[in-house]
């Protein structure tokens, strides 16, 4: 079993040595069938900063207890999608917790929904018209269909981040630029990171096998 995140989730600043490196103890919060949640050791097993993706491993055997009470929701290989599958325009959703919102007790992600916004061919990501914050790094990205030859969900790539916008800040009166003062905005478009680039980590490293 794994799951998918974000590099940077999962990565610290190294003071002693300097750079970057994984943090040593990473724990999931899963929600169990009786209405609480437990923490579950996992391990980063691959990290990859550059496209800002990493992917963690649960070790059952040794986490039996805890396991057998998680209420599991997996997404199978038959549940993702490459790109080649995608058109601009097809509609998504996306899940997470932006703002801290949804994490308490038990988990409750808030659900987002948007379309694809920009494709570009040889490009790891893409671009869906829908709003992040922080706490949906990681999160994953779905197109929705209700073709008659196939309906339901499909995995298409995790949240990585927003492209920045910067906005002068003014004075209170008059309204006046700030020299040298910016705001970091959002405009509302965020970057997904496509399966393309995660399913041959998923095939080699965990070992799945998958065929669209």
């Amino acid at each position: 079993m794994c799951a998918l995140t974000c590099s940077h989730v999962v990565t610290i600043v190294d003071s002693l040595k300097g750079g970057l490196r994984p943090v040593s103890e990473v724990y999931l919060k899963l929600n169990k069938r009786d209405g609480s949640s437990t923490l579950v050791p996992a391990k980063v097993v691959y990290s990859d900063r550059s496209l800002d993706f990493a992917v963690l491993a649960l070790t059952p055997s040794r986490h039996r207890k805890e396991l057998q009470q998680v209420y599991w929701k997996f997404i199978p290989p038959s549940g993702w999608l490459s790109t080649s599958s995608l058109r601009e325009g097809d509609p998504v959703m996306c899940l997470g917790y932006p703002l801290g919102l949804g994490i308490g007790s038990e988990n409750h992600p808030l659900l987002r929904t948007g379309i694809i916004a920009q494709l570009v061919s040889g490009s790891p990501s893409f671009l869906i018209d829908g709003f992040v914050q922080p706490g949906h790094s990681g999160g994953p990205v779905f197109r929705m269909s209700w073709a008659y030859d196939e309906c339901g969900i499909r995995l298409i790539g995790v949240i990585t981040s927003f492209p920045n916008e910067y906005g002068k800040v003014l004075e209170e009166v008059d309204l006046v630029p700030i020299r040298d003062r910016k705001v970091v905005l959002n405009p509302g478009f965020s970057y997904v990171l496509a399966m393309d680039e995660i399913i041959p980590i998923l095939t080699s490293k965990v070992g799945f096998k998958w065929s669209e």
